[in-house]
This record gives C-alpha cells, sequence and structure tokens, in this order.
C-alpha cells in the first residue's frame, strides 16, 4: 500500500516491539523454569512449615490444659499462634526467592 501525497502517516506499528518483548519473556522462563517435581516438592516444603508450628503450639497448649485444668483454651490459642508463625515463616521464603 502507498500512502497518499500530503497525508500523516499513522502512529508507529508497535507489533514488532510486543512481540520482541513476548519472545525474550518466553525465552527467559524457559532458561529458568524450574521442573513441575521441584515445584511440588516446594509446596510440600511450604505446607509442612505451616503445619509442625501449628502442631506443636496444639501439643504444648494439649500440656498446659492438662496441668491447669482448663478445656481447649491454651490448645486453641497455642495452635493459632503455632499456624500463625507458620504462615509469616511460608510468607518470608516465598518472599526470599521472589524475581526482583
Amino acid at each position: 500500500m502507498t500512502a497518499e501525497p500530503g497525508s500523516t502517516p499513522g502512529p508507529p506499528d508497535k507489533l514488532p516491539e510486543s512481540a520482541q518483548r513476548l519472545h525474550e519473556r518466553r525465552e527467559r522462563h524457559r532458561r529458568e523454569q524450574h521442573g513441575i517435581i521441584a515445584t511440588a516438592v516446594t509446596m510440600v516444603g511450604l505446607g509442612w512449615l505451616v503445619v509442625i508450628p501449628g502442631l506443636v503450639g496444639i501439643y504444648a497448649g494439649r500440656w498446659l490444659d492438662g496441668r491447669t485444668g482448663h478445656g481447649v483454651t491454651f490448645a486453641a490459642g497455642l495452635g493459632l499462634l503455632g499456624v500463625s508463625v507458620g504462615c509469616l515463616l511460608a510468607w518470608q521464603r516465598v518472599s526470599a526467592h521472589r524475581p526482583k
């Protein structure tokens, strides 16, 4: 197609730049891609990072409840505290490995 004399050309075509960026992103992802097994192991590790402090809190709370004669007051409170600490630890682990 030819432009008519006196007409102004339209905005520059952004498609080649966009395609190049997409290609670069795909190449970077391919180079840095972790296997599905490594991803699954990481997720299981994060799960245990949350579960173990929660179980420790419940165990310590049950022990305190038995010593003091309370129902499940300490078990519930320390279990919740343990899960909260575990979530904080998991968040820190994920944030440390997040690309900047």
